[in-house]
């Protein structure tokens, strides 16, 4: 994943949690967890920084967070983003 793609993750998870649209932020780790999801290792080590802010509010990000620990079981990856 590239810097520019890491920002504009970083910038659209912000946008959504700036304006309030949990419901729609909540609802893409559904897609980010499908078993044909071809998302990197830097992508869903993005997706977990970026949403960590609002994981009280993102109930479907334990899910992901529990499928990126068992695809990639380094507990050093994953250290403060639960």
């Amino acid at each position: 994943m590239s810097d520019k793609e890491l920002d504009d993750l970083y910038r659209l998870v912000d946008d959504l949690m700036l304006e309030g649209d949990w419901w729609l932020l909540n609802n893409l780790f559904v897609s980010w967890c499908a078993p044909d999801s071809t998302a990197t290792l830097d992508a869903r080590l993005g997706i977990a920084t970026a949403t960590l802010p609002g994981k009280s509010k993102l109930p479907n990000r334990r899910e992901f967070m529990d499928m990126c620990k068992r695809l990639h079981p380094d507990p050093e990856l994953w250290k403060g983003l639960d």
